[in-house]
């Protein structure tokens, strides 16, 4: 007889353990899913039960929201979460769609799932992705001298060499600025006006030709202003340029154009720390962009 009850108790063990083992409990569920949206994305959150009795949660969403269920394309995409996160970051989606996600709980070993209480969000849209540029600054395009109209020197030597040197494609000519009557400290600068926006992304200058290096530039910024009255300056260069050899053209990019009916180019420091600046000849320039859409480069490839 004992023999016949060690027999029924190793059958139903083994079948226990054929079965699974120990039973899975149903998973405890989650709380007050909300999203947030985000840069072709969309952070899903939710609140975490303080027991969290479950293994892994899933959150999905259909890939085409506006498309009829039935589609074969309106697939789930599927992101399997850690119990221990209460949120993660969907990403790869598009402005064009609202998405609505799904939370749901789960519990499993390797003979049996089970699933909690599946939940939803409202339906968001995620941020739409820019426009990206790209900028060529070995391709300008020079600003003609027709646009301009008018330049505006902090001061002006009294020999007159005064701006308008800088464009008469005379490099024996220069502008300079006051080194007689009490010069002011740098910075000194050059307001330029033009009769409409336009936009400048370089420019090239060449050195007053002279052996007496002081008064050469080595350090310049650019302010842009909307009516000429504000300034904002939004670019600076280099410190310490180079002033040889004095016959080259020298070229400063921005890294990008910048667009605005008043510009102010300043001389931040002289070679020699001079309180006055010269300069022989200066081109103003538009440099090549390429716009990309970048949400319709995603919308390609989605």
């Amino acid at each position: 007889m004992k023999k016949l009850y060690y027999l029924i108790a190793f059958v139903l063990l083994f079948v226990g353990c054929k079965d699974g083992g120990s039973p899975i409990s149903a998973p405890s569920d989650v709380g007050n899913v909300s999203t947030k949206a985000d840069t072709g994305a969309v952070v899903v959150s939710w609140d975490v039960p303080a027991d969290s009795s479950f293994l892994y949660l899933n959150v999905s969403y259909l890939k085409y929201p506006n498309s009829p269920k039935s589609a074969d394309s309106n697939k789930v995409i599927t992101t399997k979460v850690s119990k221990y996160t209460d949120s993660v970051k969907v990403e790869g989606l598009l402005n064009k769609y609202e998405y609505a996600f799904t939370v749901q709980p789960y519990n499993a070993n390797s003979e049996k799932t089970v699933s909690g209480k599946e939940l939803e969000s409202d339906p968001t849209r995620p941020i739409s992705r820019p426009v990206s540029t790209v900028y060529y600054p070995d391709s300008l395009t020079a600003i003609e001298e027709a646009k301009i109209d008018t330049l505006i020197p902090i001061s002006v030597d009294f020999k007159g060499q005064g701006p308008a040197n800088l464009l008469d494609d005379d490099k024996s000519t220069f502008w300079q600025t006051s080194w007689y009557y009490t010069p002011a400290p740098t910075p000194h600068w050059l307001e330029i006006h033009f009769k409409e926006e336009v936009s400048i992304g370089a420019f090239k200058y060449m050195l007053r030709q002279t052996s007496d290096t002081r008064g050469f530039p080595v350090e310049f910024a650019i302010d842009t202003s909307a009516a000429g009255n504000q300034w904002t300056e939004v670019w600076a260069s280099e410190k310490d340029l180079p002033i040889s050899p004095v016959s080259s053209k020298f070229s400063l990019d921005f890294g990008r154009n910048y667009k605005a009916k008043y510009f102010r180019l300043k001389i931040m420091k002289n070679a020699g720390e001079t309180n006055f600046s010269h300069l022989a000849e200066l081109g103003l320039y538009n440099m090549k962009s390429v716009d990309t859409d970048l949400e319709d480069l995603a919308e390609d490839d989605y």
